[in-house]
């Protein structure tokens, strides 16, 4: 496809896409081309998602952790443990270098003024090398800065009025049209150039996660 590329390792994606319309699966695909043999990358994964569990060479960690080496690293918070996972987004914030990935980001906390960190990472995230992957089945839940700082676009089937007036704040007006089940519209703000994503290969994304996280051999 002549243009088309994906994020970088300073950059940021916004899936959005109702329950069942492709995102997660569309997520991973995302993250098995992402940095994640260069960085750690922390999945926040509120949903307990069998799915997510089953990447692999990924390992879960505990709320607070930050990994030093590359790899997959699940955080599994509560949603009792809000302000716990605003102070985090801080942290890794000011660590740097670190990616993140999260499956519904209407989990995140973000209502201002007590929430903050989410608002930081999109704001400053560039500079410090925190690239994100953000999807949500509800983008009119989402703060308005998490848009306007994003650096790529992919809309799934929305169901609600709201949440579709939000994705063509921000995408091109062909995201208005339907297309088959699975594909997405796929947005490049910096380029300013537009495609369909078709559906993508589960088996493949995960052996490409597999083979990209596999410890190499050094021959003496």
């Amino acid at each position: 496809m002549s243009g088309f590329r994906l994020p970088n390792s300073r950059e940021r994606a916004v899936v959005m896409g109702r329950t069942g319309s492709g995102k997660t699966v569309f997520m991973t695909w995302l993250l098995s081309h992402a940095s994640i043999d260069e960085r750690p990358w922390i999945m926040i994964d509120h949903k307990n998602d069998g799915y997510l569990s089953k990447l692999p060479r990924s390992r879960e960690i505990r709320l607070g952790e930050l990994p030093k080496y590359p790899g997959i690293y699940i955080v599994k918070p509560s949603f009792k443990d809000d302000e716990r996972v605003d102070e985090y987004l801080h942290e890794i914030l000011q660590r740097g270098n670190i990616g993140i990935f999260t499956d519904e980001g209407a989990s995140i906390p973000q209502r201002e003024p007590k929430f903050t960190g989410l608002k930081a990472i999109f704001a400053q995230g560039r500079s410090k090398r925190v690239p994100i992957l953000f999807a949500t089945q509800r983008p009119s839940f989402i703060n308005r800065s998490v848009f306007s700082e994003g650096d790529f676009y992919a809309c799934f089937h929305l169901q609600h009025g709201g949440d579709r007036d939000r994705a063509r704040e921000f995408m091109p007006a062909q995201v208005e049209n339907r297309l088959d089940e699975y594909c997405a519209h796929w947005y490049d703000v910096k380029s300013d150039a537009y495609y369909i994503v078709r559906p993508v290969d589960q088996d493949e994304t995960f052996e490409r996660i597999d083979e990209r996280l596999r410890p190499r051999q050094t021959l003496l």
